[in-house]
């Protein structure tokens, strides 16, 4: 900066004229340095006012981005969410209309297992007197099948198709007896003897004995509960019998004693 500089001497008295250079240039640079000094600071409070004011803008662009890319991502996960919503809506009104369905099935599920159940139960008593009427035959194992059966049908927690299986194998077991032919030995009474006998038994019906000598033949008598003798013409049908037990061989038809239990 430029200060103007005017050289005054003073004449004194029996003095030398002093020059007063310096003494003005004291005074002016007193009185200039103050308002530069003012400049400065006010320019640095601009600079620093003008920096901050860049930081907040900075913080704010920030900000602004930032809220923008969430705003974006919110709309995208609104648009996700009501066609998700749409869908989901279909499937639910679907599901309603089997839900429904299902719901008929059951009901109708449930009648039929009642009564399903109710006739387990009278073919499980006809079995019971269908064993009763035929020949004792395998005693043991009929009469634990049918104690078994009884027990199923008495068990909650049992489903009725556990239990329709159980009864149906248990029919057709005895189906099976009907279809075969089978010789055993056994200890039983025969006109009012207990004895050894060879034991046949035809299918669900014919129910056989003859002594180990094979001379007599007998016939169970269910009023009884015993075997009773045989004339000589069935006891040559008798021993036909016998003979294709014995060899598997079905080539005669055995015209057989049948006695019928009493009603």
């Amino acid at each position: 900066m430029f200060f103007p500089v005017i050289r005054i001497c003073v004449a004194v008295p029996g003095k030398a004229v002093l020059p007063l250079f310096f003494c003005l240039l004291a005074v002016c640079g007193e009185t200039w340095a103050a308002p530069v000094e003012k400049v400065q600071r006010d320019v640095v409070d601009a600079v620093h006012t003008e920096a901050d004011a860049q930081t907040r803008l900075d913080a704010w662009n920030a900000e602004r981005d930032a809220l923008l890319d969430e705003a974006r991502t919110l709309k995208l996960e609104l648009q996700w969410l009501r066609l998700h919503g749409e869908k989901l809506s279909r499937y639910v009104k679907a599901n309603a209309e089997k839900i429904d369905l299902l719901e008929r099935a059951q009901a109708r599920y449930a009648v039929i297992a009642l009564e399903l159940e109710h006739t387990l139960v009278a073919d499980v008593d006809r079995l019971e007197a269908h064993i009763a009427s035929t020949p004792p035959f395998l005693p043991e194992e009929r009469s634990h099948r049918l104690a078994f059966l009884k027990k199923t049908l008495d068990d909650p927690e049992l489903s009725i198709g556990e239990k329709f299986r159980r009864v149906a194998e248990a029919l057709n077991a005895e189906v099976e007896y009907g279809r075969k032919l089978e010789l055993s030995n056994q200890t039983a009474m025969f006109d009012g003897t207990r004895m050894e006998l060879i034991v046949i038994r035809a299918g669900l019906v014919g129910f056989y004995c003859l002594t180990p000598d094979r001379t007599r033949a007998g016939i169970w008598d269910p009023a009884g509960g015993s075997f009773v003798p045989c004339d000589k013409q069935e006891l040559r049908a008798i021993l036909n019998l016998e003979r294709m037990a014995h060899t598997k061989r079905y080539h005669d038809i055995a015209l057989l004693p049948v006695r019928l239990v009493p009603q």
